[in-house]
């Protein structure tokens, strides 16, 4: 029973377009950091805890769920070289700790300790993204907890924070995409044309050299492209060729664009390798190969290939690798060392299997039970893939 008045929340309605659905949002306004948006979040706080103190169980909820947070968790690893990069949060901290470990039984080294970026706790990591060598690190702190969040960068044997900065006003993407020598790094950000209201939109494809001031990133690619539409970016470990993803949250369906370009040759525009079709398409690049999954003409999806020289010649030439399924269905997929790993979903739970790069089955990974992978992470030329594994019984 409410013993106390809640606090008012004003209506203030905001229309977006997404897909062709009008979207009402009423409560745009408190994404912003004015004093109103401070003193309604302190008058909601206060009274949500006028409101818990009065529940009975509330001492044995309190007892139970902290004994229940006291389990220590461990991220999966992401490697580079003999370099193993990954967040661990032990029982008895409040945030996890990003650590290095050379090589897979070396020594632990605290990379960025959440726990000691702020005394409040509230700088947190968003995202982070090792170069390809593992010696950089780009890292996304976020000072509040809330969606911006700058960009730094890390020299990641001495630990000195470099002079490299993208602000958090702008937006820019949590994750980076490292150029294979070092030089720089592909991220996106917000055009610093974009109107009032519409920060977190107009994103754009940028390049940062390392060194740089960040207002001298030019734009590489986006410069046209719908407000709610978002690019994403691969580079070949050769660093030839830059692979575009366009995720187009405009379009009335839900879809994706791939487009490719061939950075050895400075007078090369990027290619459409799909564009205006009604299905959604995720590709890396495998030396020579772009391997895509896609839903296109499959529901259950299936993993197609085509050379890159023929990117320009459409999905007719390219050939399917792993079919649709009839009963299962192709989630995801990592290629390592000529080997691809599929993780499929069948009976509601997933299966780990590992084919060729022309599709023929070779085994099946055995699973501790029934369960689910939620990642698949490796090196194109490693030796190793790593995936993480939960069900009721085992997280």
């Amino acid at each position: 029973m409410l013993s106390k008045k809640q606090p008012e929340t004003k209506i203030i309605n905001v229309v977006d377009r997404v897909h062709g659905i009008s979207i009402t949002d009423s409560y745009r306004y408190l994404e912003g950091e004015d004093k109103k948006t401070s003193r309604w979040i302190k008058e909601q706080n206060k009274y949500t805890k006028s409101q818990i103190d009065e529940i009975p169980v509330k001492k044995r909820l309190k007892q139970q769920l902290s004994k229940l947070y006291k389990i220590d968790s461990f991220g999966i690893p992401v490697p580079r070289g003999d370099r193993y990069f990954f967040m661990d949060r032990k029982g008895s901290e409040d945030l996890g700790v990003l650590y290095i470990q050379e090589g897979l039984k070396g020594k632990l080294k605290v990379l960025i300790d959440q726990n000691k970026l702020s005394k409040d706790k509230t700088t947190v990591i968003k995202n982070w993204s090792p170069s390809w060598d593992g010696k950089l690190l780009a890292y996304s702190l976020s000072e509040a907890s809330n969606d911006q969040a700058s960009i730094y960068v890390m020299d990641v044997d001495t630990g000195e924070k470099l002079t490299d900065v993208i602000p958090g006003e702008l937006y820019p993407s949590r994750g980076v995409t490292w150029k294979p020598d070092n030089s720089g790094f592909w991220y996106t950000h917000r055009h610093p044309s974009a109107p009032k209201g519409e920060e977190k939109f107009h994103q754009k494809l940028y390049f940062h050299n390392l060194g740089s001031d960040f207002k001298d990133d030019p734009l590489i690619f986006g410069g046209d492209l719908a407000k709610e539409d978002t690019p994403s970016t691969q580079v070949s470990k050769d660093g030839r060729f830059l692979l575009i993803t366009i995720y187009c949250s405009s379009s009335e369906k839900e879809k994706t664009e791939l487009y490719i370009k061939d950075l050895n040759d400075l007078r090369a525009d990027f290619i459409p390798v799909v564009k205006d079709k009604d299905f959604l398409f995720f590709g890396s690049i495998y030396k020579d190969t772009i391997f895509i999954v896609t839903n296109y003409e499959a529901p259950k999806w299936k993993i197609m290939s085509f050379k890159i020289k023929d990117a320009a010649l459409g999905i007719k030439a390219w050939k399917t690798v792993i079919p649709e399924g009839k009963k299962y269905i192709v989630n995801r997929y990592e290629i390592v060392q000529d080997y691809l790993f599929v993780e499929t979903l069948e009976d509601v739970h997933s299966l780990l299997k590992i084919y060729n790069l022309n599709g023929k089955f070779l085994k099946e990974i055995s699973l501790p039970l029934i369960g689910s992978i939620d990642v698949l992470i490796g090196e194109e030329d490693g030796k190793e893939l790593f995936f993480n594994f939960s069900s009721y019984l085992i997280p």
